[in-house]
């Protein structure tokens, strides 16, 4: 039984291709070349393992942190230890606790998060905003963000063009679902590539009302993968 099972989760899900690529994934400088080469606004990024010299170049919020290997970090006296390859560096984090390389790259000022969901060949995506941006300055890692009450959720939709790239980076990495993350610079418009993920956040897109949960039912059930 559980070698049939495999053998179905292969067959209609395509399991196996998911777990060897998404390892690749796993490397941010791989990610910010992909998401370049396909057509995604990447944020200047530097690759070093100091952090003191950029505490006298501008405000640290500004930049985001991802350690090329796993880390442990502090937030507000709270120990983390992250396999998210990324982190909001904010003024909180205890930096002095970040070892090892990192790619370091500017954000814009201020912004919405939009999360890409791709499942085979459809697209769903929600914007994160912040519910008082009095309370909280910025969104920073939603997974990890402090006052996750201030933090509202809401369907949003993508130009054709800009859903288009966001297939093109899965068909490049050869992932058939996963998640991107963007920011939304408010003042320019733009749509800044943050990061990706191979594991798909699918509760927060489903708590807005999209039938996220369907589309993978009928996808694994009945192999048909309908955009």
């Amino acid at each position: 039984m559980a070698v049939q099972l495999r053998g179905f989760l292969a067959e209609r899900f395509l399991f196996l291709p998911q777990v060897i690529e998404r390892q690749r994934l796993t490397s941010p400088l791989y990610q910010l070349a992909t998401a370049r080469d396909v057509g995604f606004k990447v944020p200047p990024t530097v690759v070093g393992q100091v952090l003191s010299s950029l505490y006298a170049r501008g405000p640290i919020e500004r930049i985001h942190y991802r350690p090329l290997t796993a880390v442990q970090f502090q937030v507000r006296n709270a120990q983390f230890v992250t396999v998210e390859r990324w982190i909001h560096a904010d003024r909180t984090f205890a930096m002095h606790q970040a070892f090892g390389p990192a790619a370091f790259s500017l954000r814009p000022d201020s912004g919405n998060r939009i999360l890409v969901l791709i499942l085979g060949s459809k697209l769903f995506a929600i914007e994160i905003s912040l519910i008082d941006p009095g309370r909280d300055p910025q969104i920073t890692d939603f997974s990890f963000h402090a006052a996750q009450e201030n933090l509202n959720a809401s369907i949003c939709s993508l130009t054709s063009p800009i859903q288009e790239v966001c297939h093109e980076f899965f068909r490049t990495t050869g992932l058939r679902f996963g998640l991107i993350d963007l920011l939304h610079d408010s003042e320019s418009g733009d749509l800044w590539y943050l990061a990706a993920h191979a594991s798909p956040k699918l509760g927060l897109f489903h708590e807005t009302g999209l039938p996220v949960y369907d589309h993978l039912l009928e996808w694994l059930l009945r192999g048909r993968d309908t955009p």
